[in-house]
């Protein structure tokens, strides 16, 4: 009887160690699957950070040495290019951070700047592009410019917002054990899995997607009336120079005839 026992112990013992093996060796291939498939998107980051710091670039040069006038209507476009060059270059590490540590993110206050790092450039330039927006809508649908005033209000306005939005990774978001079968395979950043701070992060997260959305609405709706405007603009002096060459076409052949001498009949 014992020695039963002793046998439906070590099997027992066997089969879970085989489960755990088998369990190992899944995770194995998904971390590798996983690292393998990071390749071409950490390459994607790396173009994008060469793009965005040469064509930004480009764009301050010429706004620098090339526009010698100021001009009310330029006033955020080199703003622009500086906040697309900090974007892509912040955004673009940020990712390849997370990518590389995408199971052995361990370091909780570096998963919480990851996170910033990902917000407060992105929003910054989306709203950079909301101002210019606001100013065109102004200028030509309301026939009014904005003050130097307005503008930099505007401008400070959205990078202090664009940071308070930050404030909530920080205390929402962190570093994660990575759990198969309670076991710990690693650590991964994101949503702490805490109740209370889960549920809160989730929310934050439809919120800060929500005010987004709203951002892109408001950018197509305001650069909808611009459009509009400029094509009855347009539409307007083209009927204008219509009725300007009618009026000037010559009288019609029999019109001519009732004016020739008889003499020459």
């Amino acid at each position: 009887m014992r020695s039963l026992t002793n046998a439906n112990g070590s099997m027992a013992e066997n089969s879970d160690a085989k489960t755990l093996n088998m369990t190992d060796k899944i995770v194995e291939d998904w971390i590798k699957l996983v690292e393998r498939n990071l390749i071409p998107d950490m390459a994607l980051l790396v173009l994008y950070i060469i793009v965005g710091i040469i064509g930004n670039s480009v764009v301050l040069l010429v706004y620098r040495y090339e526009m010698k006038g100021t001009s009310d209507e330029r006033y955020f476009i080199p703003k622009l290019a500086i906040a697309d060059m900090f974007a892509s270059v912040v955004c673009s590490v940020a990712a390849i951070m997370w990518d590389v540590n995408q199971i052995k993110f361990s370091h909780n206050i570096l998963c919480k700047l990851t996170f910033c790092g990902l917000t407060v450039p992105a929003s910054l330039s989306l709203w950079l592009l909301q101002c210019i927006a606001v100013q065109r809508y102004f200028k030509i649908c309301r026939d009014h410019t904005l003050s130097l005033k307005v503008r930099r209000i505007m401008v400070v306005s959205i990078c202090i917002i664009s940071v308070i939005l930050c404030f909530p990774y920080l205390i929402l978001y962190g570093s994660n054990d990575f759990l198969v079968d309670g076991i710990k395979y690693g650590s991964r950043c994101g949503r702490l899995k805490e109740y209370a701070y889960y549920e809160a992060g989730f929310a934050y997260a439809i919120l800060f997607g929500v005010l987004m959305i709203l951002t892109v609405v408001a950018l197509t709706f305001l650069y909808g009336k611009v459009g509009l405007k400029i094509f009855q603009h347009f539409k307007s002096d083209k009927c204008k120079k219509t009725q300007a060459s009618n009026s000037t076409i010559p009288k019609s052949g029999s019109e001519e005839n009732t004016d020739t001498p008889i003499e020459n009949l």
